[in-house]
């Protein structure tokens, strides 16, 4: 009866000091993401235009460029006139991230109605682009930029 206690016991203490804590570095893929801030509003001047600047990270620096494709999602309900995306980001060699310059401009905009830009990346089987994508909440305001003020009015 104690060789079966201290064998459990054992097991126990195994168990609990060979934990998952450890980071675990893939190999062979580059992680390629947005950066922190996914979904954010954007307010753009009656008649004028916003450039909103976005970060795309990788997990590694290369010694050459790497290309990303950038791809309008599905769900963007803004007039293909009201924003412009690049087709690609760049992130240059021996550094892990870029930035992209998104343009939106005052074309079928509400000032009570939100419009969506989702936008995504894709590249080659090497990379793994994390699963958040970027979401803009595009509105026409006085108040051009990150933040927007709507007013709610009951009857």
């Amino acid at each position: 009866m104690k060789n079966k206690i201290f064998y459990f016991l054992t097991l126990v203490l195994l168990t609990t000091l060979t934990g998952c804590d450890e980071p675990v570095e893939p190999t062979g893929i580059e992680f390629i993401t947005f950066e922190d801030n996914i979904i954010s509003d954007v307010t753009v001047s009656p008649g004028g235009e916003f450039t909103k600047t976005i970060t795309v990270y990788s997990s590694n620096k290369t010694g050459s460029d790497r290309s990303i494709e950038l791809n309008v999602k599905p769900n963007t309900t803004l007039e293909a006139g009201a924003y412009t995306v690049p087709a690609t980001v760049t992130i240059p060699a021996n550094t892990n991230q870029s930035t992209i310059d998104i343009i939106l401009k005052d074309v079928g905009l509400d000032i009570i109605e939100d419009q969506l830009l989702g936008i995504s990346m894709s590249g080659g089987a090497d990379s793994y682009f994390g699963e958040e994508d970027i979401t803009l909440n595009v509105a026409k305001g006085c108040n051009a930029g990150s933040s927007k003020f709507k007013i709610a009015v009951s009857l």
